[in-house]
């Protein structure tokens, strides 16, 4: 897991942070390519409630932006229920979702690829990140709804949360 603030229109770098999780199965093949990490690497991460613990403490207050945050809160959800036996509940913001909405604002035809986060972000003119990385991702995704708020914004008038909050 990986994750970054933002406060205000500014990213902490200071509050920066990856965790390796433990997985509680083997590594899928797949997975293990994508992310580069194996099992024995995998071995040596956390307990998944330790990372989710200080993730809820993290996010306490706060709202969560994620580049198809629908497949993240999912994950996050089941992961809290498993580890807690409750629910994950945290406002989300996701980039995706602004991603489609700007498209189609503007009328444009689009393929699925395109609404990737490195494609996105290319349109935003931000610079390429190692992919599939927890750290990497988490900051791409915070660039990235920066550049999209200033798109959608007016001048100095900030944009309202409730115009960018998925509705779940």
């Amino acid at each position: 897991m990986g994750w970054v603030a933002l406060t205000g229109e500014r990213i902490d770098l200071s509050t920066a942070a990856h965790r390796l999780v433990r997985p509680t199965r083997a590594m899928p093949e797949e997975s293990a390519v994508l992310h580069a990490i194996t099992d024995d690497v995998a071995a040596r991460g956390a307990p998944p409630p330790a990372v989710l613990a200080e993730l809820l403490s993290v996010l306490a207050g706060k709202v969560l932006v994620a580049h198809n945050a629908s497949f993240e809160l999912d994950c996050l959800r089941a992961a809290c229920g498993r580890a807690f036996g409750g629910r994950f509940l945290s406002p989300a913001v996701d980039t995706l979702a602004l991603g489609i909405r700007w498209m189609q604002r503007r009328n444009a035809s689009f393929a699925p690829r395109e609404l990737r986060l490195d494609p996105l972000r290319r349109q935003h003119n931000l610079p390429r990140y190692r992919a599939h990385d927890a750290l990497s991702d988490a900051l791409a995704a915070a660039e990235l709804f920066l550049a999209q708020l200033a798109r959608l914004g007016d001048g100095d008038r900030a944009v309202p949360l409730s115009r960018v909050l998925v509705a779940r």
